[in-house]
């Protein structure tokens, strides 16, 4: 009897190991993901921002010509 009860919680903790990893992997997934996301959003905020100063410069032009 005390052999199934032993045996049953070594099984109880290898599950709850394996439910651990899984998330572990999942959290790794995420945060990779967020990585990438922030990348991103840096690259949009380089190319606003080169938008912005050329048509700052346009209107510059334009307000300088009229």
């Amino acid at each position: 009897k005390i052999e199934k009860e032993l045996s049953r919680i070594v099984r109880e903790e290898e599950a709850k190991k394996r439910e651990i990893e899984e998330l572990k992997k999942r959290i790794h997934e995420k945060e990779e993901k967020i990585k990438s996301f922030k990348k991103k959003i840096q690259e949009l905020e380089e190319e606003l921002k080169k938008s912005i100063s050329k048509l700052e410069r346009i209107l510059g032009e334009r307000i300088e010509t009229s």
